[in-house]
C-alpha cells in the first residue's frame, strides 16, 4: 500500500476512509443478513406461516437489494453518496422498528424484512461509489477492498 500526500504534506488519509467504510458496509450488510437467520427462527414459532411465505422474505430482500438500482443511482446524483448511505441506514432502522413492534402476521414479516430493509441494503451498496472517488485520486487498490467487502457481506 503506498501512503501518498499531498501538496500539503499531509499523508493521504484514503485508506482510513476505506477502512472505515468496509467496516460500515460489512456491518449494515452482514448484519440484517446473518443475524435475520436466527431472529427470523424464533419469528416463525410465534407468527404462524408456511415454510414458503418464510423463505419469501428472504427472497424479497435479495430482490430490492438489486431492483431499486436505478432510484438508488438517481438518489446519488441528486443528493449524493453520504445522504444516499443515511437512507440506507435509516430504512434498515426503519424495517427493524418495523419487524418489532408491527410484524404480527405473515405480510407484515414480507414488508418489513423483505421490502424495508432490502431496499435498505440496496441503499447502501452506494459505498463501492466512494471507492470510484478514490480511484480518482490515484488509489486504485481501494475498489478491489471494497469488493472483497461486498463478498464477505453477501456469503451464505
Amino acid at each position: 500500500m503506498n501512503a501518498r500526500s499531498d501538496t500539503t504534506g499531509r499523508p493521504f488519509y484514503g485508506w482510513k476512509l476505506v477502512g472505515a467504510l468496509w467496516w460500515l458496509d460489512l456491518l449494515n450488510m452482514g448484519l440484517p443478513l446473518y443475524c435475520s437467520s436466527v431472529i427470523n427462527s424464533y419469528m416463525l414459532q410465534r407468527i404462524p406461516m408456511e415454510r414458503s411465505t418464510f423463505g419469501l422474505g428472504y427472497t424479497l430482500v435479495n430482490f430490492f437489494v438489486g431492483v431499486p438500482s436505478a432510484l438508488i443511482a438517481l438518489v446519488i446524483l441528486r443528493r449524493g453518496v453520504r445522504a444516499t448511505l443515511v437512507l440506507g441506514a435509516g430504512l434498515i432502522c426503519l424495517g427493524s422498528l418495523w419487524m418489532a413492534l408491527v410484524a404480527a402476521a405473515p405480510w407484515h414479516y414480507l414488508v418489513g424484512f423483505g421490502v424495508i430493509i432490502g431496499s435498505g441494503i440496496g441503499g447502501l451498496s452506494t459505498i463501492a461509489d466512494t471507492a470510484v472517488e478514490l480511484r480518482r485520486n490515484g488509489q486504485l487498490e481501494t475498489r478491489q477492498i471494497l469488493v472483497i467487502d461486498r463478498g464477505m457481506g453477501h456469503l451464505r
